[in-house]
């Protein structure tokens, strides 16, 4: 059994030999991450620091910003602007996420008919996905890392309160920029799917510690329609549907098995809660988790990793699979390191031999 027949059966529930591991390593584990280019010819409208693109992008140079950039420049405090048009601020020495703090429509609606969209259909931004696919991907299950999905581009446009107050007050216009956003993501799949791609991973936060971010009956509303369109289309060509969401989620997963969703990634399954999930959607759905980040990843002596996933093995992928055990990709901003994850990894293995 090879690496993408191993993930693909822990994903269908048809047995894999081991828990599959996503390292979101382009060298390691059974998952190989792949890359969506920016636009070509795109370029920050201010200053030379790109926001949201790897740094693997910019180290191999598949794209090149106006000016040179300073060393160690991830690590710095900057602002920059994303491919939405959207103004963040990092701070580098703390964390790569940041912040917007200027959305690209949060001056007014009237901006809308005169927002131009990022081309997803550009054959540029998927130029190096057969390179990926013959050096690093003999073998190993190819999955797109699709960054942010629907609610997340919608806050961060039109800026978080804003875009809370318009969910009530401006319905309509809240229907055509997403709608906008379903075609792009279509398009993003149907550019994936032609190339040979295993699964997409999209990033969609809907939780805070306690709840949800809106209510269900708002998601249902405004995003499970689109979200369905989307998950059909993936399907449609050949591929999975992987969720990303942070916090507590537990009053939509239902709605996400019903859509078709086929996998969840949770960076802190405590705040959904594990025996949550197992109880009510153990075998429905498979989960690509990380020992929580928040408490025992972090902080946890090696025995508590390993205790939590073996709990993680018998709860979330003890149905003939479910189970994909991923990292966090920047170890620094949590306060973990290589150590702590080759803890985790192994704790996973010997669960097998």
């Amino acid at each position: 059994m090879n690496s993408r027949d191993r993930v693909i059966r822990a994903i269908k529930f048809l047995g894999p030999d081991r828990i599959p591991t996503c390292k979101f390593n382009p060298l390691k584990g059974d998952i190989l991450p792949i890359l969506i280019l920016p636009p070509a010819g795109w370029q920050p409208p201010e200053g030379y620091f790109p926001y949201d693109i790897e740094p693997e992008i910019i180290s191999f140079g598949l794209w090149k910003p106006k000016e040179k950039l300073p060393k160690n420049w991830r690590r710095t405090r900057y602002r920059a602007y994303d491919i939405w048009g959207n103004l963040w601020e990092v701070d580098g020495a703390v964390t790569y996420n940041g912040q917007v703090i200027a959305g690209a429509l949060e001056k007014g609606w009237d901006q809308l008919d005169r927002y131009t969209m990022p081309d997803s259909r550009d054959p540029f931004r998927y130029k190096m996905f057969g390179v990926y696919r013959k050096l690093l991907g003999a073998g190993r299950y190819r999955m797109v890392i699709g960054r942010n999905f629907i609610f997340t581009l919608f806050h961060y446009i039109r800026g978080f309160e804003q875009a809370m107050m318009d969910l009530v007050e401006f319905p309509d216009k809240v229907d055509r920029l997403l709608d906008k956003f379903t075609d792009y993501f279509i398009g993003m799949v149907e550019m994936c799917g032609k190339r040979g791609v295993d699964g997409i991973l999209f990033n969609d936060d809907h939780g805070t510690q306690q709840g949800l971010i809106i209510g269900r009956k708002l998601f249902q509303r405004f995003f499970m329609d689109r979200y369905k369109k989307v998950v059909d289309k993936t399907h449609e060509m050949g591929m999975h549907f992987i969720l990303h969401s942070c916090g507590n989620i537990g009053g939509i997963v239902e709605d996400l098995v019903d859509m078709g969703i086929d996998a969840l990634q949770l960076d802190s399954p405590n705040q959904t809660g594990i025996d949550f999930l197992a109880d009510n959607f153990g075998g429905k759905i498979a989960f690509f988790n990380v020992v929580d980040i928040q408490t025992v990843f972090p902080k946890g002596s090696p025995k508590e990793i390993e205790e939590y996933a073996r709990k993680m093995i018998k709860r979330l992928g003890s149905y003939n699979g479910g189970l994909v055990a991923t990292t966090y990709p920047s170890l620094y901003a949590i306060g973990a390191d290589t150590r702590r994850e080759r803890i985790m990894f192994a704790a996973y293995e010997r669960e097998y031999n």
